[in-house]
């Protein structure tokens, strides 16, 4: 008789052991391992604008900047890296650009080539407003088809209406005249003649009676 309680107690542990057995397992929460998240790339950023040379040569006496070979060939550079930037931005595009004057009021010949001054770059122009879609250094021409000499006052006014160094010549003076923008900057030039033409009078380039600026024109010639 003791022999038969044990072996039915031992059963009846082992049933239990089972069950328990059982239980854990399909009490367990049914858990789902999500995958690692795959990092997305950044889109490699746009190259910014060209500083260099561009603030050396700001910083150099306004005679240095209108005769330099060597500041030139670093103009161009600036351009070429400039070129690749203004690619990746829509609606950047280059386009020439003429301030044409005519420097009197009595008897004019309306030519407007009296002073010229010409360059090539990436700029909003309106028939009032050359401003600079982006940060950039040109290399602009000077002629003038005139009787009479003047003085021609170049400025670059930047977007919070201060300016950089006034680069002033005369409008017979034939060679490069480098220019230093920054996106948003303005171009402003005026003329006053130093010797008849309605001498000492102060011309603007917003003046349409005195002077037209045009994309694709600069008036190096007669009419």
């Amino acid at each position: 008789m003791k022999f038969a309680s044990y072996a039915t107690l031992v059963s009846v542990l082992a049933m239990a052991l089972a069950a328990c057995s059982d239980a854990t397992f399909n009490d367990a929460p049914n858990t789902k391992v999500d995958p690692e998240p795959v990092a997305q790339e950044e889109p490699a950023p746009l190259p910014p604008p060209v500083e260099e040379p561009i603030a050396q040569i700001e910083a150099l006496p306004v005679e240095q900047r209108l005769e330099s070979n060597e500041l030139v060939a670093r103009v161009n550079e600036a351009q070429a890296i400039n070129k690749e930037y203004a690619s990746q931005i829509p609606g950047v595009s280059t386009v020439k650009v003429g301030v044409n004057f005519e420097d009197t009021a009595v008897g004019s010949d309306l030519d407007y080539n009296d002073a010229v001054l010409c360059f090539q770059g990436y700029f909003k122009v309106d028939k009032f407003n050359v401003v600079s879609a982006l940060n950039q250094t040109v290399v602009a021409t000077t002629s003038s088809i005139s009787g009479c000499s003047h003085t021609v006052e170049v400025l670059v006014v930047h977007a919070d209406g201060t300016a950089a160094a006034p680069i002033v010549y005369n409008s017979r003076m034939m060679g490069p005249l480098n220019l230093t923008f920054k996106t948003g900057d303005r171009l402003d030039v005026s003329l006053t003649a130093i010797d008849g033409c309605d001498m000492g009078v102060k011309r603007n380039m917003a003046d349409p009676n005195f002077a037209k600026i045009q994309i694709g024109l600069c008036n190096t010639t007669g009419r």
